[in-house]
């Protein structure tokens, strides 16, 4: 599915990830001083990355889209009957 929606722009993840490790070491109480890795405040909290919680809902939002949307009915629709062989009607003016 990762294909569809096309992976997250790298200047954005870089942002959201910067943005959620600021603010996990405050909730840790750990500052940079304590030398420790950004997984091991993640794993300390038990907490996963955001971009993996961003791609599990892009599936799971790709995967529960309801199949009687209007998009998906004009898409897949095939229309009975037929139309009339030769030329089309032309109209006339008055």
């Amino acid at each position: 599915m990762e294909a569809k929606f096309g992976p997250l722009e790298k200047r954005i993840k870089k942002r959201l990830t910067s943005i959620e490790t600021k603010f996990f070491r405050r909730t840790a109480v750990c500052t940079l001083f304590n030398h420790k890795r950004n997984e091991e405040v993640l794993e300390e909290l038990k907490v996963e990355p955001v971009d993996q919680k961003l791609r599990r809902y892009r599936i799971k939002l790709a995967t529960t889209r309801n199949r009687n949307r209007m998009t998906n009915i004009t898409v897949n629709c095939r229309p009975n009957g037929g139309r009339r062989l030769g030329r089309p009607f032309t109209r006339q003016l008055d």
